[in-house]
């Protein structure tokens, strides 16, 4: 048999390969697909048995994989922060986990969990600011911080959902408050958090009583943490799903599924 004839089988064969290797991948995405589909379906009935629905586009949403965390405080950088606003200052330890500062431009008080006040006695050009958003929003990129947007503080891609920080006009100056998680990030639990099903299906089984034979229907949800207070300078990151139903907004922890209100 001539090399050509050989060279022409070696390729037939191994366009043959190809050919059966790709039917298989084709195959277990149709089938993947499938399943998927079902189990968006069977999500969807469950809960309706319980008295909820919610759109099939978001039952096959489920975000990220998030971890239990620990964050160890760190004052050094905290004290940054205000000091973008402030100018240098001195900082004191009040005890308690509390630290306080002033200089000529106004004061702040620092405290576990992430938690400041800060009071700028002559804001100038910060009192158009009108959101956290905007005021923050201008010194994001020179801070080695975690940036903020909508008003809340992200980590790892998801948000803390009670970082919020607000303004408002003091008869003292501009005052800014809220929490902002600045230290060192550990993840304490392997366990990883648990699907939106999960949480929707555990939802739903604690709403069921008050629905009254109306449904319940969802309408948003999204996957972040939520800061405790451990210890004083220690701060829990715990994942949680928030979900958004027409009768109220309710917190679902996402490891252990247990339902919370808000």
């Amino acid at each position: 048999m001539s090399g050509s004839k050989i060279r022409n089988i070696v390729i037939l064969l191994l366009l043959t390969v190809d050919l059966v290797l790709l039917g298989i991948f084709g195959w277990r995405q149709l089938s993947a697909a499938q399943m998927e589909r079902q189990a968006v379906k069977d999500a969807a009935a469950a809960l309706e048995r319980l008295g909820m629905s919610a759109p099939e586009e978001l039952l096959k949403e489920n975000g990220p994989v998030l971890y239990l965390m620990e964050e160890e405080r760190n004052v050094s950088a905290e004290q940054a922060l205000a000091e973008l606003l402030l100018g240098s200052f001195s900082l004191k330890s009040q005890g308690g986990g509390i630290c306080t500062g002033e200089n000529s431009r106004g004061r702040v008080r620092l405290s576990n969990a992430g938690a400041f006040e800060l009071i700028l006695y002559d804001p100038g050009e910060l009192k158009n600011a009108r959101t956290a958003e905007e005021l923050f929003g201008r010194f994001a990129e020179t801070a080695a911080l975690p940036v903020l947007r909508e008003n809340t503080q992200f980590v790892a891609g998801a948000p803390v959902f009670d970082r919020d920080v607000t303004l408002k006009e003091t008869p003292e100056g501009l005052s800014v408050s809220g929490g902002l998680l600045a230290g060192e990030l550990y993840v304490t639990d392997g366990s990883p958090s648990k699907s939106l099903t999960a949480a929707l299906l555990a939802l739903a089984g604690e709403r069921k009583n008050d629905v009254r034979g109306e449904t319940e229907r969802v309408t948003a949800a999204e996957l972040g943490y939520r800061a405790e207070l451990l210890a004083e300078n220690y701060t829990a990151l715990r994942p949680v799903w928030r979900i958004t139903t027409d009768r109220g907004v309710y917190t679902v922890d996402a490891l252990t599924l247990s339902v919370e209100d808000g």
